[in-house]
This record gives structure tokens, C-alpha cells and sequence, in this order.
């Protein structure tokens, strides 16, 4: 099994060198270990998520951050608009159950982001990709 990581989004090319247990014959009648190169091109495309990283590692859910939201700092990603709402959810997949929304309020000099973070439901280290570390945002409203 191979598992490939890539660091850019373009076209790709791999090359696998392998080898056999048992050596064969090749064409030109040498006995050999290695096989041919394996060649396989791949389109890497970029992905819709986007992983935020906010200031806060914690934040409580109680009725005034429900009603009137906190303050946070994120790093500035390239997907987000300032005067834009984004829905966060539980789950990587569409459809997850709505954790909170996040408000993006204005850019910042030191390439960070204040936001406006709403939370609506409880979310807990146990119950899936911790909420404080990776946050799947899709477009909720303009």
C-alpha cells in the first residue's frame, strides 16, 4: 500500500520503483529483481475545507455567547471574506449538525482575523476532530 501526501495543487506524475522476491528473466536474457517502474499521473485539486486556528482554546456555550458571540482572533485564511457569516459543523461531511456560526469582522495587522464566534451547540474532544483545532466552515450567508 502507498499513501501519497501532496504539498501543491497541479498535475503529478509518480514513479514507484519495485521489486519482485523471486528474480525473473528480462527481455535481454539478464536475471533481474527489479521490475519496470510503475508511472501513474494524478490531478491534485485544492481542498473546499478549510482548517481555522483561533485564539481561544476553549470557549463556553452559555445563552450571552449564544445571543451576542465572542471575540477571537484566527489566522487570516485564504478563504475567508471580512463582513462574512460561515456555519461550522460537527463533522467533515455536508450535512453535520450546526456547532457554531462564525462572523468575520476585519483584518488585522499581524496577519490575523477578528471574528465574531456564536456558538449554538455543545462540541467535545471525544465526539470527533476537536472544535478548538479543526474547524470545517462552509459558506452560511453574505
Amino acid at each position: 500500500m502507498v499513501h501519497l501526501l501532496p504539498i501543491s495543487s497541479d498535475n503529478k506524475e509518480v514513479k514507484i520503483r519495485l521489486q519482485t522476491f523471486v528474480p525473473y528473466i528480462t527481455p535481454d536474457r539478464q536475471i533481474s529483481y527489479d521490475i519496470p517502474p510503475v508511472r501513474q499521473m494524478f490531478r491534485v485539486k485544492t481542498s473546499r475545507l478549510v482548517f481555522l486556528n483561533p485564539d481561544k482554546q476553549e470557549i463556553t456555550f452559555d445563552e450571552s455567547t449564544r445571543l451576542n458571540g465572542i471575540e477571537i482572533q484566527m489566522d487570516n485564511g485564504r478563504f475567508l471574506t471580512v463582513g462574512k457569516t460561515y456555519r461550522i459543523e460537527n463533522q467533515e461531511q455536508p450535512g453535520g449538525a450546526l456547532i457554531a456560526e462564525l462572523f468575520t469582522k476585519s483584518n488585522l495587522t499581524n496577519d490575523k482575523m477578528l471574528c465574531i464566534f456564536r456558538p449554538f451547540n455543545f462540541h467535545r474532544k471525544t465526539s470527533g476532530v476537536p472544535l478548538y483545532q479543526r474547524w470545517r466552515c462552509s459558506a452560511f450567508c453574505d
